[in-house]
């Protein structure tokens, strides 16, 4: 099997009820053993340290465990997202569109050439490469993968 397979094979011990499209685009590259390795900690009602921290929004495996996953397509506004969402895309935009400097731009070196890698893909198939995931916060949406994508 390979590694990314191996890879996917763990998250679902962990996250049995996630979609295998959710894993594979969010989790999976990160718990190869050659780059972060999985779990993320091994006590999983503890938050998780170092990259994971933000690849999980600071969200221990047992949280993730006990969330309700379901695959939906549709439209999305830009209202649809929780504040601190918004604020993560408009800080995106800045960085990688208008050249203004912040964590984004500092802290996310090939950020613009991913966001260029989007747009040719959506301007070439009419759709985005892949899917997003969200976590509902009440009527809100917060993005937990995908922002490069929703820029």
């Amino acid at each position: 099997m390979n590694t990314m397979g191996n890879a996917l094979s763990m998250l679902h011990a962990d996250l049995p009820h996630a979609p295998d499209e959710v894993l594979n685009e969010w989790l999976a590259p990160y718990a190869d053993a050659e780059m972060l390795g999985w779990p993320p900690s091994p006590d999983r009602n503890a938050q998780p340290l170092g990259r994971w921290r933000g690849i999980l929004s600071g969200r221990s495996i047992a949280f993730w465990t006990r969330v309700r996953w379901r695959l939906e397509e549709g439209p999305l506004e830009f209202s649809d997202l929780h504040e601190e969402s918004q604020q993560t895309l408009l800080d995106l935009n800045s960085a990688y569109v208008r050249g203004v400097p912040n964590a984004y731009g500092i802290g996310i070196k090939d950020g613009r050439q991913r966001l260029i890698s989007v747009l040719a893909y959506v301007f070439k198939h009419g759709c985005v490469p892949s899917i997003f995931v969200f976590l509902e916060s009440g009527s809100q949406l917060s993005v937990i993968d995908g922002h490069h994508r929703l820029v």
